[in-house]
């Protein structure tokens, strides 16, 4: 299969990552732990492996057909011997079936639930109906919490026969030591950056070089940013006019000289709260980078503007405003008021300039 037809199925850099797959389809483990960073495609690479199994005329290079039975009941998420187990939050958009659906009575978990695996459990107990295999895809496993985890390995220990267990993982180290030792593990990398901007110019990206930048090498993220463009924007404006009212007033403190906190956080505020501390923690880390006289990584249009204010910032508050940015981040998916996080982020950015005494 020549690289064209390969990108029919999967991403060009996916091709040694599904190479190692087909050479286990001889002795298959009862579980495989898919893992690397977010938005590479590992969830497709897993989609496409089971498809293959499932697959009544599956080709030479492991390929699902995409017309027998088995693959028309995949593509409508109803296929008896295929399960996806996800957060409620993820199936409540997903098309499942309304029986599976989370209580409206309560918000959809962005936890794997254990009583989504107790069921799991179950249904692999029977036997696979169209007389092969028996797959689970688990996405992402690190959603899920001890109780789940200490649940799942029930059947990573005592596995029915002829079932599959595949877990996807963006950061496998949230994993219990356990979960992870019962399964053979496929490390998925981000492609090279050259690949990943080659990639992203063929799909009609603009500024596929600034976005790829911003996202970190990501190329599934840099294809749909969402908001971080408009966050970008911003937290340039906001160091351009610190240092343009360092130059002009001769401060001390340029990265709250003359900063209109209200103004800035009011607009941070419009968007997700998680994507805004990413974006800061972001900048901070091309801040210190350039204090130490490297080239940014993630805000390379601003290179300049981050050379002249790291220059005149404190580097011990530095480092304390990339831990506290840390510290922010882990609590960002809890109901925090998003506009008084944002405030109090920038009254510490201001703080940055300031010498200790």
């Amino acid at each position: 299969m020549n690289n064209s037809e390969f990108e029919k199925y999967l991403y060009p850099w996916q091709a040694e990552p599904w190479r190692q797959l087909q050479a286990r389809r001889a002795s298959l483990p009862h579980a495989l732990l898919i893992h690397g960073p977010q938005y590479i495609g590992k969830q497709q690479l897993a989609m496409q492996f089971a498809s293959g199994l499932l697959c009544l005329n599956a080709s030479a290079d492991g390929f699902a057909c995409g017309v027998c039975r088995a693959c028309t009941l995949i593509r409508a998420q109803s296929h008896p011997d295929f399960s996806v187990i996800q957060p409620e939050a993820e199936e409540a958009n997903s098309g499942e079936d309304a029986e599976r659906a989370p209580s409206r009575a309560r918000k959809p978990s962005r936890d794997i639930r254990v009583e989504q695996i107790r069921d799991m459990q179950r249904w692999m107990g029977v036997g696979a109906h169209q007389g092969g295999w028996k797959i689970a895809l688990v996405v992402p496993a690190e959603a899920m919490n001890r109780a789940t985890a200490n649940a799942l390995l029930k059947t990573l220990e005592e596995p029915p026969p002829a079932s599959l267990l595949i877990l996807v993982s963006h950061r496998p180290a949230q994993l219990l030591p356990t979960v992870r030792s019962r399964c053979q593990r496929l490390p998925c990398r981000a492609p090279e950056q050259s690949a990943a901007l080659h990639w992203l110019e063929q799909a009609g990206v603009a500024q596929a070089a600034e976005r790829l930048a911003l996202v970190g090498g990501l190329p599934l993220q840099a294809l749909d940013p969402g908001p971080l463009q408009e966050i970008a924007a911003v937290l340039a404006e906001l160091a351009a006019s610190a240092v343009r009212a360092s130059s002009s007033s001769g401060a001390t403190n340029p990265s709250g000289a003359a900063l209109d906190v209200a103004r800035f956080s009011a607009r941070l505020a419009a968007f997700p709260i998680a994507s805004v501390i990413d974006l800061l923690h972001k900048w901070m880390c091309d801040l210190i980078a350039a204090r130490n006289a490297l080239a940014p990584r993630f805000f390379v249009k601003q290179a300049e503007a981050l050379g002249r204010l790291a220059s005149a910032l404190d580097s011990e508050r530095m480092f304390e405003f990339e831990l506290q940015l840390r510290r922010a981040r882990a609590l960002a998916d809890h109901p925090l008021n998003p506009r008084l996080v944002i405030d109090d982020l920038l009254i510490q950015w201001q703080g940055l300039g300031m010498a200790r005494r």
